[in-house]
């Protein structure tokens, strides 16, 4: 009864590149005590494949605590067998090489009070990479090489440094061996054949083989060929220069329509008949269209020589057959036609970027300072050992690293140490040696990027603390016009009349007139340039036509204020005399009603 041989069996998933496998995994198999698919049950259900396979690893010695029971993952550190008590420093020192061979980076586990084994393991797996570290039913620790490489370089040397009391794992430059059989298929790298040149990978994956194309293997069988075709897709390249076009036709059939006037109707297209913005839109918008582009080959240089066809109404079309007859012929030619290209004459300088205030053309670069890595090199060197215990420590913005040193150290050790505490804490700065077997802090970027450095002990900087900002920025001109470096990037700076945005990168070490730089805007730019210039909303045309109409709209309000203004006194001035002239007619109308009395009553009087 496998039960009772502390056999567990689970599915465990594993994320890689975002893809989720699920795995069948058997613990507590050891060679003395091999598993068997009795009846073929497994292979029977899919979950392995025939045939015996090794499962490379290595495997330590049984460890039990105290009290006499076998370890588990949960098992405190300090209650295993020979840990007699607990100091602060006690800590399980990691070598060896790893499973690709390389050499494990100098480090350590440093035990804590509540440090379990699972603690542990997952230090290992940390430590030496492509490993699964778990505790078996017996209490040993089983340290299995995950990769898919039918070989293995796995060495593990697990040194306890216990103040009282030891831990002996059973890890003494142990090398990967056959840990068990098991009936499932072998790792083995995947290999592919290709014009009788034959590539290998421990992954599923094969690059470089074919220059910019990365093969994803799928599946293997030895009894097909398959014929892999690269070309262009000419297809969708005819399909989005066709909608290019027809966007372009709807924007100039709606110009044309606005500039259209029916004389027999006496009537305008639209509002916009004889706007002298949107004359300027068409003028520009067709400008793209005919002319040439500096710096390409002549008979590619404009898209009517490649088929794009414009007629009298302003409307493009493409002549399929010719622009694909090119795509067959000088499908690079016609690219450049629309993208435009950049180079440098030397290797040195680098194209980076430009923007859309860059001109097209070939600039001279001249340095007057190459750009710098901030470095520091250590006063003391060392010639065996450091001799005595410090920390070191590297501080750069709001990370800062603190590698523990040993006085056993030696010049390798102490740079694998700082380096490791380096990547831990994200700290953008590499620790090497010299010649001279100085340590050299150096920080990854170009330019003047600063981190300090302060020692305990002050072993190896004997000067004390220090601010490190020694770097430069590369500086110099392009085209004789001033650009500002940061790093290796030198920057057009803006309003130059030619390189405002152009970036190049200097990777050289000298100064003077190092080459040049050529720039070349393609027609798609060039609309897209010309659509920014219309649409931008600071300074395109649209802009400027919509703040001039606004400014016509707010002077008619003013005047439309000032005449109301003007109504408004001269009613009241109308009002003013309408009452006045009121009051006079009564004035006169009570004395004509007076003298008319006084007329009566001297009329009756003489009768």
């Amino acid at each position: 009864d496998k039960g009772s041989a502390n056999i567990s069996a689970s599915v465990v998933s594993e994320t890689v590149d975002g893809t989720t496998y699920y795995r069948l995994q058997i613990d507590g198999i050891h060679a003395s005590d091999p598993f068997s698919d009795n009846n073929h049950v497994f292979e029977t259900l899919g979950l392995i494949k025939g045939g015996v396979g090794d499962v490379l690893g290595a495997s330590g010695t049984n460890e039990m605590t105290t009290d006499g029971q076998v370890i588990t993952s949960s098992t405190l550190l300090t209650d295993i067998d020979g840990y007699m008590s607990y100091t602060a420093g006690d800590q399980i020192a990691f070598s060896g090489t790893k499973t690709d061979g390389t050499d494990v980076s100098a480090s350590a586990f440093s035990i804590q009070a509540t440090s379990t084994v699972q603690d542990l393991l997952d230090a290992i797996e940390s430590a030496y990479g492509d490993v699964s570290a778990s505790v078996q039913g017996d209490g040993t620790i089983l340290i299995t090489d995950d990769s898919t490489s039918s070989s293995s370089s796995l060495v593990v040397t697990l040194t306890d440094s216990i103040s009282d009391g030891s831990l002996d794992f059973g890890f003494s430059s142990q090398s990967a061996s056959t840990i068990r059989k098991r009936q499932i298929q072998a790792g083995q790298d995947a290999a592919v054949e290709i014009d009788g040149v034959t590539a290998t990978s421990s992954e599923n994956t094969i690059e470089d083989l074919i220059p910019g194309v990365t093969l994803d293997l799928l599946k293997a069988d030895t009894n097909t060929t398959v014929t892999l075709t690269i070309g262009l897709d000419q297809d969708a390249m005819v399909e989005k220069v066709q909608a290019f076009l027809d966007s372009y036709n709807e924007v100039a059939a709606y110009i044309q329509q606005q500039r259209s006037y029916d004389a027999d109707a006496e009537e305008a297209g639209g509002v916009l008949f004889g706007d002298a913005t949107l004359n300027s839109i068409r003028r520009d918008l067709t400008s793209v269209l005919i002319t040439q582009i500096s710096g390409l080959t002549t008979e590619y240089s404009t898209l009517g020589l490649v088929g794009v066809n414009l007629d009298s109404d302003g409307q493009l079309s493409l002549d399929e057959d010719t622009f694909t007859g090119y795509l067959e012929t000088n499908a690079n030619d016609i690219k450049n036609l629309f993208t435009g290209l950049t180079s440098t004459s030397t290797s040195t300088l680098e194209y980076v970027s430009h923007s859309n205030d860059t001109q097209a053309g070939t600039y001279t670069v001249n340095i007057t300072q190459a750009a710098t890595k901030s470095s520091s090199t250590s006063d003391t060197a060392v010639s065996g050992t450091l001799g005595s215990d410090e920390t070191l420590t590297i501080t750069s913005g709001d990370d800062t690293a603190n590698i523990s040193l040993t006085g056993s150290m030696t010049i390798d050790d102490i740079v694998n140490a700082i380096n490791t505490e380096l990547d831990d804490q994200g700290i953008e700065v590499t620790a090497s040696k010299d010649a001279s077997n100085h340590v050299v802090l150096t920080h990854d970027y170009y330019g003047s990027n600063t981190f300090s450095i302060s020692e305990t002990g002050d072993l190896l900087w004997t000067g004390g603390d220090q601010t490190v900002n020694n770097g430069l920025d590369v500086a110099g001109t392009i085209n004789g016009e001033s650009a500002t470096g940061s790093g290796q990037i030198l920057k057009g700076d803006s309003d130059e009349d030619n390189i405002d945005g152009l970036e190049i990168k200097y990777t050289g070490s000298g100064t003077g007139e190092i080459g040049t730089v050529t720039v070349v805007i393609g027609a798609a730019e060039q609309f897209d340039r010309t659509l920014y210039n219309i649409t931008d909303s600071l300074d395109g045309y649209l802009a400027s036509k919509q703040e001039s109409i606004q400014n016509t709209i707010n002077n008619l309000d003013d005047q439309i204020d000032l005449m109301e203004d003007r109504l408004d006194r001269k009613m009241e001035v109308m009002v003013n005399q309408f009452i006045f002239m009121e009051q006079a007619m009564a004035t006169m109308q009570n004395q004509s009603e007076w003298l008319s009395g006084q007329l009566s009553a001297a009329l009756r009087g003489w009768a």
